[in-house]
């Protein structure tokens, strides 16, 4: 019976051998490399889409305010000026503070408590709320026309923190007693129809802006950090 030879294998093609087996392990972990990059790249630039989108919001709101205050201290036409000298000339800092409407409603036969409150910023934003069973408010900006304050609604919210886009304006009239008449409906709450707000006492006032949520900038503020402003209504 024959004896079989063993198998020799050269150096060379040892060497060949290892050769493929060390390229093809590199290959596998440069491809992983790639695709982890490309992942984190696709992620990054979502998140940068998420913060330019932002920071465009801010932006429009600011630009809006300037233009605001810039329209409300123009010198006026020549046709209003016999108008406006039997009228008293109202600036952000006159009119600014707090305003409160208080009544009573009845739901399933209990009574319970609607408030309507606006705030007036001197910096020219309001926040309108109206706190019952469901809380809901507008924030924007405002115009002072001889006694006529004209909001403009820029932003709504529900009971939670998120804010959704909103459009048109609002017009109250302002009283020589330092009230305001709101005949908008501007809840669409029967309740509250025609309303007239007064305007709270200085120490009063104090509980209702302690928090700067309040403000439009920095409610903005709050919802960028939590990632709840939304093109369209507010998720409540």
């Amino acid at each position: 019976m024959e004896k079989k030879e063993p198998i020799k294998v050269s150096m060379s093609t040892f060497f060949l051998i290892l050769a493929i087996i060390v390229i093809a392990v590199m290959g596998y972990f440069i491809f992983r490399a790639y695709n982890e990059k490309a992942l984190a790249e696709e992620k990054s630039n979502e998140l940068n889409a998420k913060v330019n989108s932002l920071e465009n919001v801010i932006s429009n709101v600011q630009n809006t305010i300037s233009t605001t205050m810039e329209t409300n201290v123009k010198e006026p036409s020549k046709s209003n000026i016999a108008q406006q000298e039997n009228q008293k000339l109202y600036s952000y800092k006159d009119v600014k503070g707090v305003y409160k409407y208080t009544t009573q409603d009845q739901l399933n036969g209990e009574n319970f408590d609607i408030e309507c409150i606006l705030y007036l910023y001197e910096d020219g934003t309001f926040n309108y709320s109206h706190e019952g069973v469901i809380g809901q408010a507008i924030l924007g900006n405002y115009i002072l026309d001889n006694d006529t304050i004209i909001l403009n609604k820029l932003f709504r919210h529900g009971n939670d923190l998120s804010l959704g886009t909103a459009k048109g304006q609002l017009r109250l009239k302002l009283n020589s007693d330092e009230t305001i008449t709101d005949s908008n409906n501007s809840f669409g709450i029967e309740k509250t129809k025609n309303i007239t707000l007064a305007k709270i006492s200085k120490s009063e006032e104090e509980k209702y802006i302690s928090s700067d949520d309040y403000a439009l900038i920095g409610r903005i503020n709050a919802c960028i950090k939590e990632g709840t402003i939304y093109n369209g209504e507010a998720k409540n």
